[in-house]
């Protein structure tokens, strides 16, 4: 009994053994069992890579130990290796060509009875359609050529590298031309046929960002607008931004009215015909900025010159620079706030081409603004003053003039009052000016806006139509830039001035009718006076008398004279000084035959005393023509 137990646990742990074991059986192909001396082996060298165009690939073998009868086999499960032979040396097979343009590889295995199969890895190249150079790069530019290796239209570009996705720029490109070809109206077929190139091609990108990554790219394109290669890329970096050569100047940079929120900075350079570039900014910008100045500069100009291509690049350096001394009014800055003000020299290139000289500005604390005025007057005539006003604030942005004595009294300086008296004089002013586009062109703020001085400076000017035996009272006030409401009391001259009684000079120049006719002025010069033809010039002679020095005269349509009295019209003239002190002259735009004119003149006497204001009528009548032998004042 015993016995039988033992047998019946050894025939237990046999069968638990089986699976691992075969519990004693002979089995050949087991791992664990070396397989014998002189048993066939399979030794087989890697081939070379083959071209994408495929072609004949030859694996070289050798069984060792063969057995008599036995011959090698070659399998392979990818369906682009075809054509297998198995020769005494070598397998052979044909490779199909390889339409991707990423490697493949195809796993070839080799097996002879009784020896253990080989696998050959078989590397086919992947299929570049076109091959890409990138030469002669440079901060903004590269020369790129595109090789095709077939015939047909392909697309080709740059583009920056981050964010480039290969697999989506064809179909991205698709709805682009799809968009071009219906504003365009073209099939998209047309638009493609015009769009993408044949052949070798060489073409220089759009102006490249200095220091950045770029990747070229190119694949063929079928008259859809679809892909009919792999896109294939180049990457390449353009170079970073160099200074240009150095030239001998140095810019000085000083301040001076420095505020809490204002401050005039001067830039001087040595060199007054050097072309320089200058700015204010806090610190968060200068840190930015002052990492890479050529790289600053250069990106400055070109990102505006992006904006208006029909100028160049020089063009848009001259635009953007200086030259000669010159002061910058820094406004509305922060206080207690550093601020650092910069100039460097820039050559028509964009390229910086001095040191750059930098001062640190520090506003102070809030300054308290001082909104007063000084007024000065001088040279008092019958229709005119010359009047200076002085902020005592270089913040100021204010308006000033001069107002009647009896426009005083209305007013009785009532800020209220002179607000709505001032809005509705600039509202008057702007539709005089601008008419019935006024309120479609320019609002009434902005036009308040043009009629303002700005930066705090002094300003003079020289009245020459005002009223005689009159009293004025100069005045000014601060308006705000934005709104162009008053922001302060309005501040008056300490004393008003009168203008003294007109006193009328014997000073004359009596003035006379001078037509002529278009036609003979288009006879004699068809290409400058051409559209004179069939039309009257008008023109008029003036003879002083003794006693003038200087004369003024023009003409105008009949119906305008009688809208103004001597006065004003003295006040005309000599404030514009039309043909001043010309003897004879022509009004250079031609009018239709038969209107009715009036020339009308004054003069001034050696003291400045004016005389009468002379007129005479006539009318453009062709029978009144003088003829004209040559072109006046040729």
């Amino acid at each position: 009994m015993k016995n039988l137990m033992k047998r019946l646990a050894a025939t237990a742990f046999c069968l638990a053994l089986l699976p691992l074991t075969g519990c004693g059986d002979d089995n050949t192909d087991d791992p664990l069992i070396p397989p014998p001396s002189d048993a066939p082996v399979i030794e087989a060298a890697t081939p070379a890579a083959v071209p994408a165009e495929g072609g004949a690939i030859s694996i070289d073998y050798e069984v060792k130990n063969p057995v008599e009868g036995k011959r090698l086999s070659a399998q392979s499960d990818d369906a682009w290796v075809k054509e297998w032979t198995v020769g005494d040396e070598a397998v052979t097979a044909r490779l199909e060509k390889n339409l991707l343009a990423d490697p493949r590889t195809a796993t070839v295995t080799l097996r002879y009875d009784g020896a253990e199969a080989v696998k050959v890895s078989v590397v086919q190249e992947g299929y570049l359609p076109f091959l890409i150079q990138v030469a002669d790069i440079t901060m903004s530019d590269a020369r790129i050529t595109v090789y095709p290796e077939e015939e047909g239209m392909y697309i080709a570009a740059v583009d920056f590298a981050e964010g480039f996705d290969a697999q989506k720029i064809a179909a991205e490109n698709k709805a682009i031309f799809a968009e071009h070809a219906a504003a365009e109206q073209k099939t998209l077929a047309e638009f493609i046929a015009g769009y993408a190139y044949k052949g070798e091609q060489t073409f220089h990108p759009s102006r490249l960002s200095p220091k950045s990554d770029y990747v070229v790219y190119a694949y063929g394109v079928d008259a859809e607008g679809n892909a009919t290669t792999d896109v294939i890329v180049e990457s390449f970096k353009s170079l970073p931004v160099e200074p240009g050569p150095k030239i001998d100047c140095t810019i000085s940079i000083t301040t001076a009215n420095l505020t809490s929120s204002t401050v005039d900075v001067t830039f001087k350079p040595t060199d007054p015909t050097v072309t320089y570039f200058y700015t204010m900014v806090d610190k968060a910008g200068y840190d930015d900025i002052s990492k890479d100045w050529p790289a600053y500069i250069y990106e400055y100009m070109v990102s505006r010159w992006e904006k208006t291509p029909s100028l160049s690049l020089e063009d848009i350096v001259g635009i953007c620079c200086i030259t000669g001394e010159w002061t910058s009014k820094g406004r509305e800055l922060t206080p207690k706030t550093t601020y650092y003000a910069c100039a460097v020299g820039v050559n028509a290139q964009a390229q910086i081409n001095t040191d750059v000289t930098v001062v640190e500005i520090v506003t102070p604390e809030e300054t308290s603004i001082d909104y007063a005025f000084d007024f000065a007057v001088s040279d008092i005539t019958a229709n005119g003053a010359t009047v200076t006003v002085t902020p005592h604030d270089v913040r100021a942005f204010y308006y000033w003039n001069v107002m009647t004595e009896a426009e005083y009294k209305e007013l009785g300086r009532d800020e209220a009052k002179i607000a709505v008296w001032f809005e509705q004089m600039m509202d008057k002013k702007r539709i005089e000016q601008f008419g019935e586009y006024a309120d479609m062109f320019v609002p009434l703020a902005d036009y308040i806006y043009s009629q303002c001085s700005k930066d705090g400076n002094p300003e003079t000017y020289t009245f020459g139509k005002l009223s005689s035996s009159t009293t004025y009272y100069p005045y000014a006030f601060w308006v705000d830039e934005i709104t162009g409401k008053i922001v302060s009391s309005t501040s008056f001259a300490e004393k008003p001035f009168t203008t003294p009684e007109r006193v009328v000079s014997s000073a004359e120049a009596a003035p006379a009718a001078w037509i002529t006719d278009g036609d003979d002025w288009a006879r004699l010069d068809a290409t400058k006076y051409g559209s004179y033809a069939g039309k009257a010039v008008l023109g008029a002679r003036l003879t002083p008398n003794g006693d003038a020095v200087h004369w003024y005269s023009n003409i105008y349509n009949a119906a305008d004279v009688e809208s103004l009295s001597d006065e004003e019209w003295t006040s005309e003239l000599i404030g514009k000084q039309p043909n001043k002190d010309k003897k004879s002259y022509n009004v250079l735009s031609p009018v239709e035959w038969g209107g009715d004119y009036v020339i009308v003149s004054v003069a001034v006497d050696a003291a400045g005393a004016r005389g009468p204001v002379q007129r005479v009528a006539f009318k453009a009548e062709k029978s009144a023509a003088e003829p004209l032998e040559s072109i006046p004042g040729e």
